[in-house]
C-alpha cells in the first residue's frame, strides 16, 4: 500500500505529546511512504514494513509560550526502511538543517530540559507483565544510516550552577556548526558488532563566541569509533577563550584569570579501554594573550603576548606516567610581579592550589627551550 502525506501539522499530535512534554510541538510532515503489511502464521509472526522514499519534517518549534526553546528548519530521511516487527530502522541519509537551541542549567543545576516533562509521579499505572521470554523477543532497534548531515546548526549556552556558591555563570554561543559522519551503525546483534566496530569518517567545524571577543573557529576532520568508543583525526583550534570557562576550574587557581586565548593545531586521538582512556596528542599549541591578577588584593600578576609550544607530544596510558615533551618553547612580552614570601616561596609558585591527593606521575622532557622578546622591567603591560 502506497501512501502520501502532504503539510500534516505536528500539532495534531499535541494529545499525544503533552503525556510526556510541556512546551507545545510544533512544524509540519511531508512524506511518501509505503506500507506492507504480513499476517502471521504457524511459522512467522505478522510483520510491519514502513518504506519512505522521502520524508521531511519542516519548522520544527518546540515552544513554552512565545519562548522558542528548540527549533529545526527541516530533518529529511531519504530511503528508510522501517521495519516495526524486527525493531530496525535503515536509512540512505539523513539530513538536519538549522537546528537552533538554548541549553541552560539554573542556579538548582537542573537542565533545562528536565523542567520540560511532565511530572507523572503522581501517577501509578499498572505495569503490564514481562517475562524473561518477553524481553529476549523484544530485541533493541538496530540503526544504520549511511550519510547523517548537520547544516547551519546553532546553540546558546548558559550555566549558572556555580552562581549559588558565587561563582560567574558560563556563557557562550555556537554557530555555523556543520558535521557529516558516515556509516553510522547502532546494533548490539553480534552478526553487528563488527560493522559497528569499524572507525566511521567524522567531520565537525563550528564558530564559538563569548563576550565581545572574535569568534573562535573550530575544525575536526578525522574517524569516529563506537565499540569501543574512540577518536582520531585532525584537530585545529583557534583562540579559545580559556576565561569564558574558569568558573570550572576556578576552586583549583588562587588567581582571577582575565584573559587566555588558546589555539591548537594537530593530531589528537582518544580510546576508551577496559583499563581506562588511552589519549594521544601531537602538534603545535599557544596560549595567548595572558592576563591574571591576584586575588587578594586584586593587583596585576602575571601578563605575556605569546607563549608557543611547538612540536608538543603528549601520551596518556592507563597505569602509565604522562609522557609530555616539547621541541621547542617561545614565550613573548612577559610581565610578572614576583614577591619573595616569608617562608621564602615566591608568590608565583602558588598559581595553582595545591593538590596532596594527587598521585599520578609526570614525565617532562623538553628540548630546545627558550625565551624570546622577554622584556627585563615590566614588559608586556598587562592593561
Amino acid at each position: 500500500m502506497s501512501t502520501s502525506v502532504a503539510a500534516w501539522p505536528l500539532n495534531m499530535a499535541a494529545k499525544y505529546v503533552g503525556q510526556f512534554l510541556l512546551p507545545a510541538l510544533g512544524g509540519q510532515l511531508d512524506a511518501k511512504l509505503g506500507i506492507t503489511w504480513q499476517a502471521a502464521d504457524a511459522a512467522k509472526p505478522s510483520a510491519i514494513r514502513i518504506m519512505a522514499e522521502q520524508a521531511s519534517l519542516s519548522d520544527v518549534l518546540l515552544a513554552q509560550g512565545k519562548v522558542s526553546l528548540v527549533s529545526v528548519k527541516r530533518v529529511q530521511v531519504d530511503g528508510a526502511d522501517i521495519d516495526l516487527t524486527g525493531r530496525s530502522f535503515k536509512a540512505a541519509k539523513l539530513q538536519v538543517v538549522q537546528p537552533k537551541a538554548l541549553v541552560e542549567r539554573d542556579a538548582d543545576k537542573r537542565w533545562m530540559f528536565e523542567r520540560w516533562l511532565v511530572d507523572n509521579k503522581s501517577a501509578t499505572p499498572t505495569p503490564a507483565p514481562t517475562t524473561e521470554a518477553t524481553k529476549a523477543s523484544a530485541p533493541n532497534w538496530a540503526v544504520a544510516i549511511d550519510e547523517l548531515g548537520l547544516a547551519g546548526g546553532a546553540m546558546q549556552f548558559v550555566d549558572k550552577a556555580l552562581s549559588s556558591s558565587g561563582g560567574k555563570p558560563v556563557a557562550f554561543d555556537v554557530n555555523a556548526v556543520n558535521a557529516q559522519l558516515s556509516g553510522l551503525v547502532l546494533d548490539d546483534k553480534s552478526t553487528a558488532k563488527t560493522v559497528a566496530a569499524k572507525l566511521m569518517p567524522l567531520s565537525v567545524s563550528l564558530r564559538l563566541t563569548t563576550g565581545e571577543f572574535e569568534p573562535v573557529k573550530l575544525n575536526f576532520k578525522g574517524n569516529l569509533g563506537l565499540t569501543p568508543i574512540q577518536v582520531q583525526g585532525q584537530l585545529l583550534a583557534e583562540r579559545l577563550p580559556v576565561q569564558a570557562f574558569e568558573p570550572y576550574f576556578a576552586d583549583a587557581l588562587n588567581i582571577e584569570l582575565l584573559r587566555a586565548d588558546a589555539s591548537f593545531k594537530g593530531k589528537v586521538a582518544y580510546k576508551q579501554t577496559p583499563a581506562g582512556p588511552s589519549v594521544q596528542v601531537s602538534g603545535d599549541a599557544a596560549l595567548e594573550e595572558l592576563k591574571a591578577n591576584s586575588l587578594a588584593p586584586s593587583e596585576d600578576l602575571l601578563a605575556w603576548k605569546a607563549l608557543s609550544l611547538r612540536g608538543m607530544g603528549v601520551a596518556l596510558e592507563p597505569g602509565k606516567p604522562a609522557q609530555i615533551d616539547v621541541k621547542e618553547t617561545v614565550l613573548s612580552d612577559l610581565f610578572a610581579r614576583l614577591i619573595v614570601q616569608p617562608d621564602g616561596r615566591i608568590n608565583l609558585q602558588d598559581v595553582v592550589k595545591s593538590a596532596s591527593n594527587i598521585t599520578s606521575t609526570v614525565v617532562i622532557n623538553a628540548t630546545n627551550t627558550g625565551a624570546a622578546s622577554t622584556k627585563e622591567k615590566g614588559g608586556y603591560s598587562p592593561k
